[in-house]
């Protein structure tokens, strides 16, 4: 049984948020309260700070895992075109990631 703190729980998120320095990346985790407003509705329930070299690490994992779920149900995750390059463009400018919803 692994060990934790008094303070672990387990959130449910349909938005995140995303900043980055040279040294860290921050992805913060929220639920959108009007879906009617979703980028301006965010509440924002944690944020966990990763080195670059352990946000790598969890982006592998996530994409070998989608891999892996589409590859069994024969189902493809949709990812819209332009959400996608609205994230390049942010990303290569050098820009926080704003907002994430999905």
């Amino acid at each position: 049984m692994p060990n934790r703190s008094d303070s672990f729980r387990y959130i449910y998120s349909n938005a995140f948020g995303m900043n980055f320095s040279y040294s860290e990346v921050l992805i913060k985790f929220g639920i959108v309260e009007d879906p009617s407003k979703p980028n301006d509705s965010i509440q924002d329930e944690v944020g966990i700070v990763f080195t670059h070299a352990s946000a790598k690490l969890l982006a592998y994992m996530l994409t070998k895992t989608i891999a892996n779920y589409e590859r069994d149900t024969k189902t493809e995750v949709p990812l819209d075109a332009a959400r996608r390059a609205e994230v390049d463009a942010l990303i290569d400018a050098g820009r926080t990631v704003a907002k994430g919803k999905g």
